[in-house]
């Protein structure tokens, strides 16, 4: 009989804490008590300056009113790099997105914030914890007592107010926005290694260029020096066409030492080693692509940098909800139930099982004006977030259309600065040749052979801008023209 009553009374303590954990887990719900605050309208034209304006041939360009941005950073950008046609930049793009240490390190971060909103939604479960004890004890003459016990304690907060909802809303807009963050570094990252390879590979053809340009200044040189041993011409002449020379190869060792420390940055970003990377050059330069027919405002709401802004005022939005509720009394439930007793033997006997349960009200009665304080202060701190979004929306719209003048500017200054290289190149032969005929003196060459260079090296350089122009736009646009 006894042994039967052990059995009955430890299936009904099991049975008692299934119901406990049921009771505290139940149907109670918060209610919201605050309201979040209004969201700002930031409103921006539905299309960009017209790129006809700035000289470009495109006839189909709407402006047809305003709307209100709205984030969407979550569309799909593709591989937008693909678009320069270049095998080498794909391959280098793809160890980036594996290796870079920058990326790496906001992608710890944004684990970490995920795992922090995990964190506050188990404030929306119970706790269940467990607890054995063995103790010796002895009061006066008493003789001495031992106690054993075994038990399992519960407890729940049920969300009266909605602080625990506010805290999850908080901790899910902070996980939200330190992904725009990872993404927003990663756009970066692709943005810096596409320019600093496309800077690279126009540097080696300019190299290449230059190289001619060399060739041809030695030419000269040597011409010079043949005429000074026929007495054709002074020894000042000779030394006009070695200082042009010398300058002409100091310029092309500079770009040599140009060429390597972008190989080298290249290197740093996608996590090798300078001395174990090695870049090869191209025959042909990349694609440089157009801009497209119509580029509709709404497509730079992809942008990470403006997620993390109107994530990072959400958040604050929701911390106001949590000072606001803070005012309000922290309500719980909990309860126990487990064996104690004398003899570890009989722990498990009826007359030694126990157990207790009840709510607990909890409130601050006084606190100097603590909670207010808190209170103004996040709302200070929304009103600066909410500051921070809009200048994040105006700026990301002053970037794109910067990149989208300079862009057509810059298409229409290769193509004169091209036409001036052409001039000055012939211009540089008719002076030889009249040099050759005794017609000038060498000056003029010395002239015509800066002018040329001059050109081309600006020729050069534009396109380089170019390249790079075209990367900011398509980074501000979010990472895709589409």
């Amino acid at each position: 009989m006894h042994q039967k009553n052990h059995v009955r009374f430890k299936q009904l303590s099991f049975n008692a804490l299934g119901s406990l954990v049921v009771i505290l887990s139940g149907t109670l719900s918060g209610c919201q008590l605050v309201k979040p605050e209004p969201t700002p309208h930031v409103n921006i034209g539905a299309n960009f300056s017209q790129p006809s304006q700035y000289g470009l041939d495109i006839k189909k360009w709407q402006t047809d009113g305003w709307k209100i941005a709205r984030p969407s950073d979550h569309l799909p950008k593709g591989e937008w790099w693909q678009i320069f046609q270049d095998e080498q930049l794909n391959k280098l793009v793809d160890q980036l997105n594996r290796e870079n240490a920058s990326i790496a390190q906001y992608e710890a971060q944004y684990r970490q914030a995920t795992a922090l909103l995990s964190e506050a939604k188990a404030g929306t479960r119970p706790t269940v914890t467990g607890n054995t004890s063995a103790t010796r004890s002895k009061s006066g003459e008493a003789s001495a007592t031992t106690s054993y016990g075994l038990g399992v304690n519960a407890s729940w907060e049920p969300d009266f107010w909605g602080k625990v909802h506010q805290n999850i809303l908080v901790n899910q807009n902070k996980a939200q926005a330190s992904e725009a963050e990872l993404n927003s570094i990663r756009l970066s990252m692709q943005a810096q290694l596409a320019t600093t390879y496309l800077q690279w590979v126009v540097q080696g053809f300019q190299l290449q260029s230059q190289q001619e340009s060399l060739n041809n200044l030695k030419k000269s040189l040597q011409l010079t020096q043949n005429q000074y041993k026929a007495g054709i011409v002074a020894s000042t002449t000779v030394d006009q066409a070695q200082s042009q020379y010398q300058s002409a190869q100091a310029n092309y060792t500079d770009m040599q030492l140009s060429q390597v420390k972008l190989q080298h940055a290249i290197a740093t970003l996608i996590g090798q080693p300078q001395d174990q990377f090695q870049l090869t050059m191209p025959k042909t330069l990349p694609s440089l692509p157009q801009i497209p027919v119509e580029l509709p405002s709404s497509i730079l709401e992809r942008r990470p940098d403006v997620a993390v802004a109107e994530r990072n005022m959400a958040a604050a939005n929701a911390q106001v909800g949590v000072a606001k509720l803070a005012i309000f009394p922290d309500f719980s439930l909990g309860g126990s139930l487990g064996y104690k007793s004398s003899k570890l033997s009989d722990l498990f006997n009826a007359p030694n099982f126990i157990w207790s349960v009840g709510p607990t009200l909890a409130a601050t009665l006084f606190d100097g004006g603590l909670r207010h304080a808190q209170t103004k202060q996040a709302l200070a701190a929304y009103d600066a977030s909410v500051a921070s979004y809009k200048q994040t929306v105006l700026s990301a719209i002053q970037e794109v259309e910067d990149n989208i003048a300079s862009q057509a500017l810059l298409s229409k200054e290769v193509n004169e600065q091209k036409q001036g290289l052409q001039a000055a190149t012939r211009a540089e032969n008719t002076t030889m040749n009249q040099y050759k005929a005794g017609m000038v003196g060498y000056l003029n060459v010395l002239t015509a052979q800066n002018t040329r260079l001059s050109a081309q090296n600006s020729v050069w350089s534009l396109m380089s801008k170019q390249y790079q122009t075209t990367v900011s736009l398509i980074s501000s646009m979010g990472g895709s023209f589409e």
